[in-house]
């Protein structure tokens, strides 16, 4: 009675009782983690088979010299694939498709198409086919922006974010341009945001380019945050030069235009997990 007890320690078929206990637990682990990928599974094929809305992606100011963008979103499908198509005939365009990207129990997917603007009349077509079904929606064309009344055929421009900028979250540039001089130097340029000072702006001027006629360009980048272009910020640029009278263009993103959106997944592939990040405008 007396006597300090021992832990047991069975012996069967050549294992301790420990070896049992750790045994077990493993395969309780095992089980648990097998029932609930079953249950995602099962919640995921549940989702019914939906076609996609199609939106066009466009800007106010989306031509970049003499070539321009346009954009074509397919959100709300399931399950994949889903194709989309432009109905664009000519030879200089190129197709960019980006890698469908799960949101929620949906898929959505962009396709951009870049063309010189000369084939750009009015809009073009953007079909996207998911199983027996399509949509069609009408992507237009960019208004090019308007030079201003400028003497001898110099010009100053102001044009907002690529769309490419966009979609990959890289950054929004603001690029004013002056061309058409014959002189390359004296060019200033001076940007003013509504809701910052002129001091914290940190443009950046390139070197003077010559054109096939002689005359000079010269322009001013700007580096701006995504969300001050998104929330339709106002952005001045004053080019000053000595062939024209001062000149001052204004530029933001109107309002009621399409939204950018970020959306992110998770893709696991072979046990691991990788995020991955997609800006799209929806």
């Amino acid at each position: 009675m007396g006597r300090d007890r021992k832990p047991l320690i069975g012996i069967h078929n050549g294992k301790k009782m420990e070896d049992y206990v750790r045994d077990s637990k493993t395969l309780w682990k095992e089980s648990f983690f097998s029932h609930t990928k079953i249950l995602r599974a099962c919640a995921f094929v549940s989702v019914p088979k939906t076609s996609p809305t199609v939106f066009p992606m466009s800007l106010c100011d989306s031509r970049t010299g003499d070539s321009v963008a346009l954009g074509c979103l397919a959100q709300g499908f399931f399950p994949e694939p889903v194709t989309l198509s432009w109905n664009y005939n000519g030879s200089e365009g190129t197709v960019r498709s980006y890698p469908a990207m799960l949101s929620g129990n949906t898929y959505l997917q962009t396709s951009v198409l870049d063309l010189p603007a000369n084939q750009c009349p009015e809009a073009y077509k953007c079909r996207a086919e998911h199983y027996n079904t399509s949509v069609d929606a009408n992507v237009p064309c960019p208004v090019p922006p308007r030079p201003c009344d400028c003497p001898s055929g110099v010009h100053v421009s102001l044009s907002g974010p690529s769309l490419e900028s966009l979609l990959l979250g890289i950054g929004a540039n603001l690029t004013c341009t002056l061309s058409g001089i014959k002189n390359s130097n004296g060019a200033t340029f001076t940007w003013v945001h509504d809701t910052a000072q002129a001091s914290t702006l940190r443009p950046i001027q390139g070197a003077p380019e010559q054109d096939s006629n002689g005359k000079y360009r010269v322009s001013s980048v700007l580096e701006i945050c995504t969300e001050e272009w998104l929330r339709g910020d106002t952005f001045s640029c004053t080019v000053s030069h000595s062939e024209i009278e001062t000149t001052t263009k204004t530029i933001y993103k109107p309002k009621g235009t399409w939204e950018w959106g970020r959306i992110s997944g998770e893709q696991r592939n072979g046990g691991g997990s990788k995020w991955k990040e997609l800006i799209c405008l929806v």
